[in-house]
């Protein structure tokens, strides 16, 4: 606690605030074109999704979109934005 670094990996590790908001500054960019990537991909499954019926086609599309929609999820919490079922 002296200045010390400590061994113990239950201690929290002290950040630089003005450091951390740097990063996710620099950051934003890649983050916000991940954004819009998944968004497209999520309305392209989307509209492809209604030209099958019932079949193991749509089960895949639907997976699919459940699989984009997490990544969407994490890269819009790290963007701080409101949590938004589809856009």
């Amino acid at each position: 606690m002296n200045g010390e670094v400590s061994d113990n990996p239950l201690q929290p590790l002290e950040v630089d605030d003005a450091d951390y908001i740097s990063t996710l500054q620099s950051d934003r960019p890649r983050l916000m074109a991940r954004e819009q990537k998944l968004q497209h991909q999520m309305r392209k499954l989307g509209s492809k999704r209604f030209l099958f019926g019932q079949g193991p086609e749509r089960m895949q599309i639907n997976t699919e979109l459940m699989k984009l929609r997490s990544q969407l999820s994490e890269v819009s919490k790290q963007l701080n934005r409101p949590v938004v079922w589809y856009k």
